[in-house]
């Protein structure tokens, strides 16, 4: 198996897989870091560190989305009633971003449902499986940490996959 060839085989399987994995996965979960719940988790996660609020910038770069992206999701979850936006008082041109109430339990729901479908998933996978999955997936990442960012760069796995 320590032919080239095997891995390019192997590579390919992989691949296909992970893309019937990911079409096969509830829409919440597929969605779940490219729009609203990237952007509500990026606000999260900034107020459970104790930072100061996010600027929509900062969200962009903390969440992998475009800043248009994130402009378009503001917007949206600003209509819902999820987050305020208020410029900074020392500079005015400066606009921050806070997850309010609503929004904050909007986050804890999807988050129980997160958690929800992937306890059953595991379930269903059985504890060794999953213990091995999860090893596996560590493993990758680390991998992957090493690697020239600019190599992984373009979209991602599925959709550089589906495209080939």
């Amino acid at each position: 198996m320590e032919t080239n060839d095997s891995y390019v085989a192997l590579s390919r399987e992989l691949f296909e897989q992970l893309a019937r994995m990911r079409r096969g996965m509830h829409p919440s979960a597929r969605n779940s870091m490219r729009g609203e719940m990237a952007v509500i988790r990026a606000l999260h996660l900034a107020a459970v560190a104790g930072e100061a609020d996010p600027t929509p910038s900062q969200i962009a770069e903390c969440s992998h989305l475009s800043p248009a992206r994130v402009a378009n999701v503001l917007r949206a979850l600003e209509d819902k009633g999820w987050i305020s936006r208020s410029h900074d008082t020392q500079d005015r041109r400066r606009v921050t971003v806070t997850l309010t109430e609503q929004g904050e339990a909007e986050r804890a729901r999807r988050r129980a449902e997160f958690d929800r479908r992937g306890a059953e998933f595991l379930r269903e996978l059985g504890e060794q499986d999953a213990r091995e999955a999860l090893r596996i997936l560590k493993r990758c990442n680390e991998i992957l940490s090493k690697q020239d960012p600019t190599e992984t760069k373009g979209g991602d796995a599925d959709e550089n996959h589906q495209a080939l």
